[in-house]
């Protein structure tokens, strides 16, 4: 495990400079037009025409996933810093810089919050529209749902950092979301109860969120799931 995971992390790294390097190359300056669309080039492979806005949400969602996961690592298989590469810590060190720059600009704070709010509403609007609580299907939908929202919860929860009244909205609708989430993935039953299980599992394992939290992934689990979702 310990191996499988490294070898995780440090592909993610590679990915995640990758869209460091188009957010350095392209114009993301203070100020600009977060709406506009740019061509990017790294992220993707190939070049490909994206909103501003939505890179830098995709990549300070990835930045929050995969330095925790770092961190997480560490602690985890009981490794100091030094049992990564150099060059690790200059893509950590990259990419946290170009986080916080980029936090520092109000218009793109503002932009980022309605982008979350926008896409909690669609949810909320769309909730339990399957009745069939031993669909396969619908266990995958609930889980892709509880994982976009948990990324909604993080992402919300950088940007409290500014303190307005927005943010504590924004996380109290997400929050309350995340419930309503887990109350569905509590009444799926038979095959899609276990598959269910078995991809927050896969999640929390290759994340290394292996506790669990009174919120986000683990919010919807009892004793008795988080028990099954360890062994």
């Amino acid at each position: 495990m310990a191996y499988n995971s490294r070898q995780r992390l440090s592909r993610q790294a590679k990915d995640l400079d990758a869209m460091r390097k188009d957010l350095d190359t392209a114009d993301f300056r203070i100020g600009v037009d977060w709406d506009a669309t740019v061509n990017v080039k790294h992220t993707f492979g190939r070049a490909l025409a994206v909103e501003r806005w939505a890179l830098v949400e995709q990549f300070l969602i990835t930045w929050m996933d995969w330095s925790g996961a770092v961190n997480r690592w560490n602690r985890y298989f009981g490794q100091a810093e030094s049992a990564w590469p150099e060059s690790l810590w200059q893509v950590a060190d990259r990419c946290g810089w170009r986080a916080s720059a980029l936090l520092r600009d109000g218009d793109l704070i503002a932009r980022l919050r309605k982008s979350l709010t926008d896409s909690a509403i669609i949810d909320v609007a769309n909730q339990g529209r399957s009745e069939n609580v031993t669909d396969v299907a619908a266990a995958d939908t609930v889980v892709h749902r509880l994982l976009a929202n948990d990324a909604r919860l993080r992402l919300a929860g950088l940007l409290h950092g500014q303190q307005s009244k927005l943010d504590e909205e924004l996380l109290l609708l997400l929050k309350g979301l995340d419930r309503r989430i887990a109350g569905e993935l509590e009444m799926l039953a038979g095959d899609a109860a276990e598959i269910a299980l078995t991809h927050i599992g896969t999640f929390r394992h290759s994340t290394l969120r292996l506790s669990c939290h009174p919120s986000g992934v683990a919010g919807f689990a009892d004793g008795h799931r988080c028990n099954h979702l360890s062994r």
